[in-house]
């Protein structure tokens, strides 16, 4: 597969797709640009492939509801020749918005495309990890539960944070990051969370409830 860019702003998120010879590829989008239809990113945009050959895009933005500024999680799903996909949520994008969350401070850090096609949006939210899983048509997934969840590390008051995850055959769902309150050049505890699948309960941790 040939390597994609991510362009977070100013104005709008894009992907580039690159030649093997690195130049803009003319067969991806306009002149090898695709819109996300999102605007520009607030922080860290992370993108994947999944098993049909979309590219996904998931973001943070932060929108205005008339009484207070929210942070959303974003995610856009492009077809291989770059165009939207229209089967992704009706108009390729799906947006989260977490009306309890604190603008800027509450964001995503990692996509992740399971084995059967389902996805997870790792960030934090309120001080703890916060995982919102996705079905492949675009529509956060509750199953038997609801599809957004926070998790708290350890005991009192902590601030966590997502590095990165991943996912197993078996469904489960792996965060990796770190939690404790930061002291100087320290991140605290360096920790690991393993998600049942169709639950989004913990395996091997007491979490707080969300």
């Amino acid at each position: 597969s040939r390597p994609l860019v991510v362009v977070a702003g100013p104005g709008a998120t894009q992907v580039v797709r690159l030649s093997e010879g690195g130049a803009a590829d003319p067969g991806f989008g306009s002149g090898g640009v695709a819109a996300t239809g999102m605007q520009a990113s607030t922080s860290v945009t992370p993108i994947a492939r999944d098993s049909t050959g979309r590219v996904l895009v998931a973001q943070t933005s932060v929108d205005f509801d008339g009484s207070a500024l929210r942070p959303v999680f974003e995610l856009a799903a492009l077809s291989g020749s770059g165009t939207a996909d229209p089967t992704f949520d009706g108009d390729g994008r799906m947006r989260f918005v977490l009306v309890d969350g604190e603008a800027f401070a509450d964001v995503l850090h990692d996509l992740v495309v399971s084995p059967d096609g389902e996805l997870a949006l790792l960030g934090q939210s309120g001080g703890r990890m916060a995982v919102l899983r996705v079905d492949a048509a675009g529509a956060p997934d509750a199953r038997d539960c609801d599809a957004f969840n926070t998790y708290r590390i350890g005991p009192g008051d902590t601030s966590t944070a997502v590095a990165s995850g991943g996912a197993l055959r078996d469904g489960r769902i792996f965060l990796f990051g770190h939690a404790g309150t930061p002291a100087g050049g320290q991140l605290g505890d360096l920790v690991a969370l393993a998600l049942r699948p169709e639950l989004l309960s913990a395996d091997g941790f007491e979490i707080a409830t969300p």
